[in-house]
């Protein structure tokens, strides 16, 4: 694609980039400077999210590419090849790039412009940081995150100079900011870190502006901010996308089979098919040949993906079909907007994912939801006339909890059903260039079960166990609670 510079330019690269282009060749300074003002604007707007972004500038002198470099966007395409072209000699051409690094101060971020050397025009630049800082937002909400000022032997961080804090010493803990300490201590980078405890997570809003931890990513302030930010994946999207898939891969398959093995039995109907997936996503049985291989591995993976999805189904239904004992419990979503009781947190973000939401409960729910700030919590914690939020963490340790005591956690109960489930996210600019290795760092952390390790320790160091041990067996008879404890006990201590 060419782009030229005249009043169809943002619509030409928009164009360009939701297309999937991620190498430009830009000719001329002036060029060069719009597409660098334009670059963050249209990677904001677009919906590809390929980081990984090439740039070839060609420019006429040295002193260019010293103008280029100040400009703000350079830091995010270290991906640049700039050609310098010689008008003394058509012919020759002198190459250059540019080398990041940090001079050890607070905020340090320094571009310098080195000449290449070799054929390699786009040499690996992601496995040194040489020191550069990392911007990290995030808040004191553990098992998810945690901070606190410290010595200097024992910091894995420092305050972010940009709003006039002092260089204090910080300890940042708990399993999603040790994703990024483990990330620089692999590609020697540091971290400086901002805790916004009044805004906290903030909202975002479409005139590209914003408040709180997420506002910061959008103004450019941080690259990288967590603490239990989560996205909600259409997940019946997917069991749609995968039952029809599975209609036609059995439709298909038995018309192949049938050629196959010569079989005088007639192949099956699209119809047929659609009837074969609904039972099988309905737990009920149906016909299937194993007269070839391919046919019992895709007729078994088929069963096997209907048993999950209709063991999810009978359970969520199990769990509202209860009977009440002495009066109606509000044992489920479904009861808590029935029953009309307020439920609260100290922020707006716990809602943000239902609050667009068609269905009638959760719709009352959000009408039902109050903000409170941690003295109101504390203050109804044992009237028995307030629902809390509490978010399940993925190896069953809850949040916020500051507003309880030991006491009062002997008071509450879970309900039997999750309001919503969601994954928890890492939010950074679409165009921070080192995306790809953050996120296979994180896949490897993922993978190793290393993630146990570090909510339990965060859990152990900075909240109060027996608080969690409650509200973990809150439903259960204490002497069930007692039993399984012990049996875990006994487990740990006869165990070599």
């Amino acid at each position: 694609m060419v782009i030229t510079e005249d009043q169809q330019f943002l619509h030409h690269f928009q164009n360009g980039v939701d297309g999937g282009c991620q190498a430009f060749i830009v000719q001329g300074e002036s060029a060069i400077f719009g597409f660098l003002d334009a670059f963050f604007e249209v990677h904001e707007l677009s919906e590809q999210r390929t980081s990984s972004k090439k740039l070839v500038a060609v420019v006429e002198n040295f002193d260019s590419i010293e103008r280029i470099c100040n400009h703000s966007a350079i830091t995010e395409l270290p991906d640049v090849l700039f050609v310098v072209l010689l008008r003394e000699r058509n012919s020759d051409v002198q190459l250059f790039t540019t080398e990041t690094f940090s001079d050890g101060s607070r905020g340090s971020k320094i571009t310098r412009i080195v000449p290449v050397t070799d054929e390699n025009y786009f040499p690996e630049k992601g496995a040194d940081f040489k020191g550069v800082p990392i911007r990290m937002r995030t808040l004191d909400y553990p098992p998810f995150s945690y901070y606190e000022e410290t010595t200097l032997d024992k910091a894995n961080a420092r305050y972010d100079p940009q709003y006039g804090t002092p260089d204090t010493p910080l300890l940042v803990d708990g399993q999603e900011p040790l994703i990024l300490v483990e990330f620089c201590r692999l590609y020697n980078c540091t971290i400086e870190a901002f805790f916004d405890e009044d805004e906290l997570w903030g909202e975002v809003f479409e005139n590209h502006t914003g408040t709180g931890m997420l506002g910061a990513v959008l103004r450019r302030e941080a690259d990288y901010a967590v603490a239990a930010i989560y996205c909600c994946s259409m997940l019946w999207l997917a069991v749609g996308a995968a039952f029809c898939l599975g209609i036609f891969a059995v439709w298909i398959s038995d018309g192949i089979r049938v050629r196959v093995t010569g079989s005088n039995g007639q192949s099956k109907t699209f119809s047929d098919s659609v009837l074969v997936l609904t039972g099988f996503f309905m737990e009920q049985g149906s016909d299937m040949h194993n007269d070839l291989m391919s046919s019992i591995f895709l007729y078994s993976t088929l069963l096997f993906a209907g048993f999950m999805i209709g063991n999810m189904y009978g359970a969520g239904l199990a769990s509202t079909m209860t009977i009440p004992q002495y009066e109606k419990p509000i044992d489920t979503t479904y009861d808590l907007a029935a029953s009309g009781m307020l439920w609260a947190a100290t922020a707006v973000n716990w809602i943000l994912s239902i609050m667009t939401s068609t269905q009638p409960h959760l719709q009352t729910l959000v009408e039902n939801y109050r903000i409170l700030d941690t003295e109101e919590l504390i203050e109804h914690r044992t009237k028995r006339d307030l629902g809390y939020v509490g978010e399940r963490s993925e190896f069953d340790h809850f949040s916020p909890v500051d507003f309880l005591d030991e006491e009062s956690s002997l008071l509450l109960q879970l309900l039997k059903d999750d309001l919503f489930w969601q994954t928890c996210i890492a939010a950074i600019t679409k165009t921070w260039p080192f995306k790809e290795r953050l996120n296979d760092l994180i896949m490897r952390v993922d993978q190793s079960g290393i993630q146990y390790y570090w909510e339990a320790q965060t859990v152990v160091r900075y909240m109060n166990t027996k608080i969690q041990r409650n509200l973990l067996y809150s439903r259960q008879m204490e002497t069930e609670a007692t039993d399984s404890v012990y049996r875990h006990k006994q487990y740990l201590i006869t165990t070599p």
